[in-house]
C-alpha cells in the first residue's frame, strides 16, 4: 500500500510479546538474507550489497522496536487467511512469503522484503469486513510475487551507475567549492526507501491482488470499497500535512 506517515503513537496496540517467537523470525530471515547475499548481481556488487543491506537494516529494526503483533490467536487467524489465499493461487505456491500483524496505529500495509508482509492493525481495525482483509493481503502478496522491492532496488543501483549520475559525479569533482553538499544534493534524488513502492508498482499489484482474489471465496467488490478507504487515508494524512504549519 502507499506509505503513510504519522506524529501519533505508533504502537498502540498492546500485546504481551512473545520474545522466543519473535526472536526465531529474525533468525530464519537473517538467514534467508544471508543466503541472498551471495546471489546478488555481480556487476556493481558493492551498490547491490550496501542497498540489500539498508533494506535488512529496516527489517531488523521493525524486530528490536518489538512491532509485531504476537499473540497465537492473531498469528493464527492471519496465517489461516494467508493459506487460503494461497491454495486458491497455485501461482503462489511454494510459499515463501509470510504476513504478521504490526502493533502500529498507522493505517497501512507493507512488504518489507525478504518475503515479509505488515498488515498493521492500525490499518485492520478500520476495515469492514473479511473480504477487504483479503484484498490488503491480496495486494502486499503481489508487491512480493512481482518482485517490486528487488526491481526498485534494481532500478536505484542502476540509476547511481547511469551515464548521467556518473557524468554529474564528475563534474562536482572538478568544482572547487561546495562538493560535499552538490554530492549529497544528487544523492536524495537517487535515495532508496524500501517501503516505498512507485505509482506503476501500486497499479501493477492492485491489479495482480485483483487476480489473486477473484480465485478465493472473498467478496471482489469489497477489493473498491478497501481502495475508496486507503483513498481517503491518504487524503485524511495530506490535509493534516498541510494543517500543521498553518495551525502553528
Amino acid at each position: 500500500m502507499a506509505a503513510t506517515s504519522s506524529s501519533a503513537q505508533e504502537l498502540p496496540f498492546i500485546s504481551v510479546n512473545d520474545s522466543a517467537y519473535s526472536s526465531s523470525l529474525l533468525t530464519k530471515y537473517k538467514a534467508k538474507y544471508n543466503d541472498g547475499l551471495a546471489l546478488l548481481p555481480k556487476d556493481n556488487k558493492k551498490a547491490w550489497e550496501e542497498v540489500y543491506k539498508l533494506r535488512w537494516e529496516s527489517i531488523q529494526a521493525i524486530f528490536n522496536k518489538t512491532e509485531i503483533y504476537s499473540p497465537v490467536i492473531a498469528r493464527q487467524y492471519l496465517d489461516a487467511l494467508v493459506a487460503e489465499i494461497t491454495k486458491a493461487n497455485p501461482a503462489l505456491t511454494p510459499q515463501n512469503f509470510q504476513a504478521h500483524f504490526s502493533r502500529s496505529g498507522i493505517p497501512n500495509a507493507h512488504h518489507l522484503g525478504e518475503g515479509i508482509i505488515l498488515f498493521n492493525m492500525g490499518l485492520f481495525k478500520r476495515l469492514d469486513n473479511e473480504s477487504q482483509a483479503a484484498f490488503v493481503l491480496c495486494h502486499e502478496i503481489a508487491h512480493f510475487y512481482l518482485q517490486h522491492s528487488e526491481k526498485s532496488m534494481a532500478q536505484y543501483v542502476e540509476a547511481l551507475y547511469s551515464k548521467n549520475t556518473q557524468k554529474e559525479l564528475k563534474k562536482i569533482q572538478n568544482t572547487e567549492y561546495g562538493k560535499r553538499q552538490q554530492v549529497e544534493d544528487l544523492m536524495k534524488g537517487l535515495s532508496f526507501n524500501s517501503r516505498r513502492h512507485s505509482r506503476d508498482h501500486e497499479s501493477e499489484a492492485d491489479s495482480m491482488a485483483l487476480e489473486f482474489l477473484r480465485h478465493t471465496r472473498f467478496n471482489i467488490a469489497e477489493a473498491l470499497t478497501a481502495l475508496a478507504l486507503l483513498d481517503s487515508i491518504d487524503a485524511d494524512t495530506l490535509n493534516t500535512t498541510a494543517l500543521l504549519p498553518k495551525i502553528f
